[in-house]
């Protein structure tokens, strides 16, 4: 991928991380049926706070270090890490439609982006997991872990896939 190929994710990923670090986002409910998040209460429809983390107990799994199986695999939770995975990317996708829709994002900027997740989603499989080795293996291992967002996983073992 290039730097510019880059841009589009990075910029879903730069604003999912700085709407999580909030103290709430509000699920806003439009009169038209649609669904809309932002950081205020809702002005034209119903609206509800959500508690957003990323820590354990959010809905995510969190890893169990003493969680252990034999073969390759060892030491390795593969479904913990994929859900793991799968959740950031529901999340990065959710972050993109709602950038796109507040106007943060241009419609090229927000394909670009929902393609690189979508290739990255088609990745993080239970399979691929068990199948790992070095970085690839490392990268699975770091999203074991709620705390790492799946793109400083990405970043710091770069797996091949």
């Amino acid at each position: 991928m290039t730097r510019r190929n880059l841009r589009p994710l990075a910029l879903i990923i730069l604003l999912a991380t700085s709407s999580l670090t909030q103290a709430g986002v509000y699920k806003c409910e439009m009169t038209d049926g649609r669904i809309a998040y932002s950081d205020k209460p809702c002005m034209d429809g119903k609206s509800s706070e959500m508690r957003v983390s990323t820590r354990s107990g959010s809905g995510h799994s969190s890893h169990s270090p003493s969680m252990a199986s034999s073969g390759a695999g060892e030491g390795l939770d593969c479904p913990t890490s994929v859900s793991n995975g799968q959740d950031w990317i529901d999340s990065m996708r959710e972050v993109g439609q709602r950038n796109l829709d507040t106007g943060h994002m241009s419609r090229e900027e927000y394909n670009n982006g929902m393609k690189q997740i979508d290739d990255m989603a088609g990745n993080i499989t239970v399979g691929n997991c068990q199948r790992s080795t070095g970085d690839t293996r490392k990268f699975f291992e770091c999203l074991g872990d709620i705390s790492n967002h799946l793109a400083r996983c990405g970043q710091r073992h770069n797996p091949v896939f």
